[in-house]
Order: C-alpha cells, then sequence, then structure tokens
C-alpha cells in the first residue's frame, strides 16, 4: 500500500468528528415547541385514560374490565409519546447547540 493512503487514512481516525447543525433560531424554537407541546399532549392523554381505565375497572363487570385493558393500551401509548418527545426534545437541543 501506499504510505500516504495509510497517512491519510490513520489521520481521518485520529481527528474527532462533530455533528452540529446551523439553523435559524426561529426553527429552533418553532421545534422546541413542538416537542414540548407533545409532552404535554401525551401526559394528558396518558392521564385521562388511565383515570377512565380506573373507573372502567372499578366498575366491575365483564365488559368493562376488557375495556380497560384497552384503555391501558392508551395509557401506554401516551407514555411512549411523552418519553419519545423528552428525547425527540433533548436529542435536537443538543444537536443544535441552544
Amino acid at each position: 500500500m501506499n504510505l500516504a493512503v495509510i497517512s491519510a487514512f490513520h489521520t481521518a481516525m485520529i481527528l474527532p468528528f462533530t455533528l452540529t447543525i446551523s439553523m435559524p433560531s426561529g426553527l429552533q424554537t418553532t421545534l422546541n415547541n413542538l416537542m414540548t407541546a407533545g409532552q404535554a399532549i401525551g401526559g394528558g392523554l396518558a392521564g385521562i385514560f388511565l383515570v377512565l381505565s380506573g373507573i372502567h375497572f372499578m366498575h366491575g363487570s365483564r365488559e368493562s374490565i376488557e375495556n380497560s385493558k384497552i384503555r391501558l393500551a392508551c395509557v401506554i401509548v401516551g407514555s411512549v409519546m411523552c418519553a419519545g418527545c423528552s428525547v425527540l426534545k433533548v436529542w435536537i437541543s443538543s444537536l443544535m447547540g441552544f
């Protein structure tokens, strides 16, 4: 192999790579607000469906208990949405270097 190719390969491995994005501040604020809204909506929906599931479960009939299981799936979806928005918000913030 050529010595220059080996030298270039080793130089590329030593230099750190940074991943940054330069975006307008208005777009950064908009993305941050969207993620915050997603967190609020996900948390609110999870809370509402958790209360509805508890009410259906306490009713005690077979159909009510089945409905409460479906509502618990909605609680899980809302919680995942809330957590996903939190992770995306932190990731986008770190990428843009607020």
